[in-house]
């Protein structure tokens, strides 16, 4: 009843214009467009567009390819914010109870031409605990079995951690004792959303900058601009009425 509550004055909070529509996400219709353009000086804009937005890929050249995985999918844009950036991908750990998920992964990484590291953060919990087992045994496993490069694949459990619970003084709740886990869970569980957002920032930017050669990062950003100058000079010379 108080969910449903709370669900009926959001609503009616955004109607009433006293809570932006854009400070909540709604996935719940999808669409598709037919691609097309006005004629050759939209296409020339679009061209424009894309090149004054043109950026490297910002891990080339680093030793090791960063990968950022989330427990909640509604975490992605809040942690994206951080790693994009450093062109660090983010993705959800939803489906990695599929052995299909993981084995594409590990197919993922196999394919790269450097070793990856997946930072992970999700909740100190039976299931959060769990989903980083997965990932580092399966995917791990099959990375090795694609490779045959024990190196070519590791994994942290970024967040949350015991200390950090404790350090910080985080809220705790006893296991769910229906999941069928939490026999060997030690301890209460934590929230990862129970760290304040701008914490949980500082924590992965720190993270990731431990892990990469910011000197190479910085090339990669100078590089990116003259890149993107001389991109919009071509397209600009080109003669489009012709």
């Amino acid at each position: 009843k108080a969910y449903g509550r709370l669900g009926d004055t959001i609503v009616n909070m955004r109607r009433g214009g006293h809570l932006s529509f854009d400070v909540i996400r709604d996935d719940g219709v999808t669409r598709v467009d037919p691609h097309g353009y006005d004629g050759l000086e939209g296409f020339q804009g679009v061209l424009e567009y894309s090149a004054r937005n043109y950026r490297r890929h910002r891990q080339i050249g680093q030793a090791r390819k960063l990968l950022v995985i989330c427990e909640a999918a509604g975490m992605v844009p809040q942690l994206e914010r951080v790693c994009d950036p450093f062109g660090v991908p983010v993705q959800s750990a939803g489906g990695f109870d599929s052995v299909t998920v993981k084995h594409a992964l590990a197919q993922e990484i196999a394919r790269g031409d450097r070793p990856t590291t997946i930072i992970h953060l999700g909740d100190l919990d039976p299931s959060g605990e769990s989903t980083f087992d997965n990932i580092v045994d399966d995917a791990g496993v099959f990375a090795y079995q694609l490779t045959g490069d024990e190196d070519h694949f590791d994994a942290v459990r970024l967040a949350v951690t015991r200390e950090q619970a404790d350090e910080m003084d985080l809220p705790t709740v006893p296991p769910k004792s229906t999941d069928s886990r939490s026999a060997k869970f030690v301890g209460d569980t934590v929230q990862l959303e129970a760290i304040a957002p701008n914490e949980i920032a500082r924590i992965l930017r720190e993270a990731i900058e431990e892990r990469m050669n910011m000197n190479i990062w910085q090339e990669n950003i100078d590089r990116e601009t003259a890149e993107r100058e001389r991109a919009i000079a071509i397209i600009n010379s080109a003669d489009w009425a012709a």
